[in-house]
């Protein structure tokens, strides 16, 4: 039988004292709070000179040392938590701060990139996008919003024929049935040289549930190492099960959402044999109902299907997960934008350069809709995604919310969008540092 160490081998005890020194130092960095008893006792009022300082004075300014002092353990104590930890901002392992990506990206611009850019320049130029966004004052009405789609529609098309000449792809979309030109992202990954080679393929294809086999690792995700739960209902058929009390009190709003995906290539509507198909996997529904964007307008609605129940998201494999930014990353990344902008400001060689008005931070958000839904899934994976309402059943052509890996494929190709704009944008103001906190999502 071998030994075990005892409580009172010397190498338990070196561990105790190492222990009881470490708590020690905690303890003495922190300095005891002054009190006002402390100060009446050793120093009386009255034999205080005209010339020294009050007990209260005295007081006051042991008080604002010691919030200093502890104000500045706290500062230290919070660089050294974010330093060890690594940067999130949705990109995945490369996620740098702005400051320290404007210092990465000083090599020489591609002629291929170049070209790139200029293509962009003048989509805008010569459809007058910049001024038509700058004319809007407000929330946009519905004629407006109608001149932007157009215009936006005729530069899109315009530019996706621009880059697809330079390029020298097609603007097909996706073989699996999705909008996304996977020939124009691949040719766009390959120009930037971007490191997620394999992306383009998988979105021509379709993304994978990962249980006919793994979705294979990219090496620009953190690795998933949770522990999988174990799922009784794994291999539970859910053909009689009935929906979730919001869909069935509320079926003919749902199969009204279903229809408008099945005409937008979506979902697709199963005849009477194909729904008799003993390899099909169902999920119950659930309907949510999203609270209007502005006042008078009505609720919207979106359809959560439950992979969880049916035991589908237990039998899926990722080698990675997302990283999506926190609120300590912001933190981080908006101190070294803003202060990385002021070494600008102040710097005698960009001095004359920019004005101060010129380095004013600049903010813009976009939210893409049902951003999941613009992937597909591959053909061999549509038949484990059925749903059921009112007698009839339906198939997801597109990626599902409800779905585990869902976050995963849309971050990982969210991400590399991210990469491309950032390449884009910092081949336009190449000594101005610019962050991304993507997402997402």
């Amino acid at each position: 039988m071998p030994h075990r160490r005892g409580t009172h081998s010397r190498l338990a005890i070196t561990k105790r004292h190492r222990s009881y020194t470490a708590r020690r130092r905690r303890r003495e960095a922190f300095s005891l709070p002054p009190t006002e008893h402390i100060f009446t006792e050793a120093v009386p009022t009255n034999s205080l000179s005209a010339d020294e300082p009050s007990n209260v004075a005295v007081l006051a300014d042991s008080v604002r040392e010691y919030t200093e002092s502890l104000e500045q353990l706290g500062r230290e104590r919070l660089s050294q938590q974010t330093d060890s930890q690594h940067l999130r901002d949705g990109s995945g392992l490369s996620a740098a701060l702005p400051t320290r990506r404007v210092l990465e990206e000083i090599e020489p611009v591609s002629r291929e990139l170049h070209d790139i850019v200029a293509i962009f320049d003048t989509t805008v130029d010569q459809f007058g996008l910049e001024r038509l966004v700058s004319s809007i004052d407000g929330s946009p009405s519905k004629s407006v919003v109608e001149d932007l789609d157009r215009t936006f529609h005729q530069a899109a098309t315009f530019c996706r024929a621009s880059l697809a000449a330079r390029l020298n792809c097609s603007t097909r979309c996706s073989r699996c049935g999705s909008q996304i030109r996977a020939d124009l992202l691949r040719g766009l990954v390959a120009a930037v040289n971007d490191p997620d080679r394999s992306l383009a393929e998988t979105v021509d294809e379709g993304v994978e549930l990962g249980i006919d086999r793994p979705i294979p690792a990219t090496g620009l995700f953190p690795t998933y190492d949770k522990k999988r739960e174990d799922e009784s209902l794994q291999l539970l058929r859910l053909h009689q099960l009935a929906n979730y009390t919001s869909v069935e009190a509320s079926s003919d709003i749902t199969e009204n959402l279903i229809l408008e995906e099945v005409n937008k290539g979506r979902m697709r509507r199963l005849s009477e044999s194909e729904s008799a198909a003993t390899d099909l996997t169902f999920a119950r529904m659930a309907l949510l109902t999203k609270s209007p964007k502005s006042p008078g307008d009505p609720p919207s609605y979106r359809i959560v299907d439950d992979y969880r129940r049916n035991g589908l998201n237990a039998r899926m494999s990722c080698a990675e997960t997302v990283s999506l930014p926190r609120l300590v990353d912001l933190r981080r990344t908006m101190a070294d934008l803003l202060g990385g902008l002021h070494s600008i400001l102040h710097s005698s060689d960009t001095a004359s350069v920019f004005s101060e008005e010129d380095l004013l931070p600049h903010f813009f958000e976009y939210d893409i809709a049902s951003a999941f839904r613009n992937l597909f899934m591959h053909p061999r994976d549509r038949r484990r995604l059925c749903v059921r309402v009112n007698g009839h059943c339906y198939q997801h052509l597109a990626l599902p919310f409800g779905v585990r890996l869902a976050p995963y494929h849309w971050c990982r190709f969210a991400a590399c969008v991210i990469r491309l704009l950032g390449k884009i944008l910092r081949c336009i103001l190449r000594d101005l540092p610019y962050l991304n906190l993507g997402g997402l999502i």
